[in-house]
Formats: C-alpha cells, sequence, structure tokens
C-alpha cells in the first residue's frame, strides 16, 4: 500500500524528472544546424573570417553552421534581419559599421541596445590606405598633388555608408584638405573589385580586407592607419600619430537577439574555444587582423568606445540619418 508521503515524494520525483529535461534543453547550445548572417557581400574580409569560423565552429558543436549573406543598407539588411528573426540558431557576424548607424539611420529596422546582444568581439583589424598596383600614387603625399590635378578630385571606395572605411575616408580626406567623392559598394568584395579594376582612386579599408590582394601584388599599400606596424606590412607609413593622427581599425563581431540574452553567456564561451585554436589564431593573424575573444562586457566596452570615436566623425562631416 501506498502511502500518502511516498505518494508526495513519488510526484516531486516525477515532476523533477520532466523538468530536468527542459531545464538541460535550455542549457544547451547549438541545438539545431545555425546560420551566421553576414550583412555584406560574399568575397570581403569579414566574409572570409565568418566562414573560417563557422567551419571550425561546426567542427566543434557537430551542427552546420552555414553563412548567409545579406548586404545592403551599410549593414542594416542582415542586422535587422538576425534582431526581428528572434531565433536562438541565427546569429548576426557583423563590423563596427553597426554602432554607426545610429547616427546615419533614422530607421535602420531594429534598434541596437534593445534588439541585439553582443555576444563576443572576434577580431580587430587597422584600417589601411590602398590603391591599385598600377596606379600612378606611390606615396601618401601624392594624393592630395593628384586631387588638385583631376577635375572634381579622387573617389574613393567602401564597403557602405556609415562604415568605418567611409568615415576613415572623409577623415583623411579632410586632413590631407584634398578633394574627394565617396562611392559606397554593398560590401568590401566588390569594393576591392572595383579598386582594382581601376574605376576608383584609393580606399581606406580594413587589413582583414585587402592584405591578401597587396600579398599577391594587385594593390599597393600606402598607410597604416594605425600606430603599430602590421607584420606583412612594416614598411608602410604609420598615420595614428600626429600629424594625421588617424588612428583607425575595424572589428569583427558576433550578436544574438535580445530575446535569447540568457544564451549569450554559452555562445560566448563556444567561440572563445575556437578562437584559441591555434590554427585560427595563425589565420586571423596572417589576414592582418588580431584574434580579440574575451567576454561580452569587454565587448561593449569597445562598442562604446567606437560609437564615440566614429559618431564624432558622423557629426564634422555633417551626415544627416537617411
Amino acid at each position: 500500500m501506498i502511502t500518502r508521503r511516498q505518494l508526495i515524494s513519488t510526484s516531486a520525483l516525477s515532476v523533477s524528472s520532466l523538468a530536468f529535461p527542459a531545464w538541460a534543453q535550455a542549457s544547451v547550445w547549438p541545438r539545431e544546424n545555425v546560420r551566421l548572417v553576414v550583412p555584406f557581400a560574399a568575397g570581403g574580409g569579414t566574409d572570409r573570417l565568418a566562414r573560417l569560423m563557422a567551419q571550425r565552429m561546426g567542427e566543434k558543436t557537430g551542427k552546420s553552421f552555414v553563412i548567409d549573406n545579406k548586404p545592403g543598407a551599410g549593414g542594416n539588411i542582415g542586422a535587422a534581419q538576425v534582431a526581428k528573426g528572434n531565433d536562438v540558431h541565427q546569429l548576426l557576424f557583423t563590423t563596427a559599421s553597426i554602432v554607426i548607424s545610429p547616427f546615419l539611420f533614422s530607421k535602420p529596422g531594429y534598434d541596437l541596445n534593445k534588439d541585439l546582444t553582443p555576444v563576443i568581439q572576434i577580431s580587430s583589424s587597422p584600417l589601411v590606405l590602398v590603391c591599385r598596383s598600377a596606379s600612378p600614387l606611390k606615396v601618401l603625399d601624392d594624393l592630395p598633388k593628384a586631387a588638385s590635378a583631376k577635375s572634381g578630385g579622387l573617389n574613393y571606395a567602401s564597403p557602405g555608408v556609415g562604415t568605418t572605411s567611409h568615415l576613415g575616408g572623409f577623415l583623411l580626406s579632410q586632413r590631407l584638405k584634398m578633394a574627394a567623392s565617396h562611392v559606397a559598394y554593398r560590401g568590401a568584395g566588390p569594393a576591392v573589385n572595383a579598386l582594382i579594376a581601376g574605376e576608383i582612386d584609393f580606399a581606406l579599408m580594413a587589413a582583414v580586407a585587402v592584405l591578401p590582394f597587396i600579398k599577391n601584388g594587385q594593390l599597393r599599400a600606402l598607410a597604416v592607419a594605425g600606430k603599430r606596424p602590421l607584420p606583412d606590412l612594416a614598411t608602410a607609413p604609420l598615420i595614428g600619430n600626429a600629424p594625421l593622427n588617424l588612428d583607425l581599425d575595424n572589428w569583427q563581431g558576433v550578436f544574438l537577439p535580445s530575446a535569447h540574452r540568457a544564451m549569450a553567456e554559452k555562445i560566448n564561451q563556444t567561440f572563445n574555444e575556437v578562437l584559441k585554436l591555434n590554427d585560427v589564431r595563425a589565420t586571423v593573424y596572417s589576414d592582418g587582423a588580431t584574434p580579440v575573444g574575451g567576454g561580452a562586457a569587454q565587448f561593449r566596452s569597445q562598442m562604446a568606445l567606437d560609437g564615440g570615436k566614429y559618431g564624432a566623425i558622423v557629426i564634422a562631416a555633417g551626415v544627416k540619418p537617411e
């Protein structure tokens, strides 16, 4: 005969055994295949890095990590897809342009502070001033001279409106006191292709986007917008100090829909483990970037710093939100 106490104990055990799988399921990630949304065209530096991380994340977790390129609107189309998709298995893999968007777009399609949760900063890459290898531009001082000699001045490329390349190019033109027009493309890949084809005079782009083309001789590095030389560009002048003070970089990071912010720590941990792999670090370094990793709080601090820095450039440029 089952006593009342035994019945209560049995019921409690049954409840806990039913509750445990739900708890366990909530603490496991990924439970299914993952989509990494890259809000830029395929072929650029951010896209290459995302594909590297997707491959290693898949190997580590046993799930498939698929890249979904959603270029347009300075990265806002892809960001909005993740923010509004509300899917823990759809993550945003983007750049520092996301902290600039609030200064440039009145209706980006999402609220960065409410709809997306920062997970981890993957890497950081200084901007590099480049031109095509066949260009008559040989050194930095050639730019203002060429701009004066060309009707309408020079033109420069970027992966999109509001990207660090766009604002960096504006600031460079201002500091060199030269006329230069901005031409936006749908990602670093198309921007680099236009530069190589001779459609564009110069670009100030993240090393991760242009270093492979400098190495193969298609592009020439005129300067590095930083204070520390890159190993593969040791002879390129540094313009991060006075008089130009162009200390500019771009980063890549991962974001999660805020409805699933409770999973941020778990996802952060998994990405951090992959970033510690020797082959991953070697590949990131060889691409002209530095692996970062660390916690989400560290990433938020970097976002706040860059939002202030690049936001000030937007204001100085007199750009009005679209």
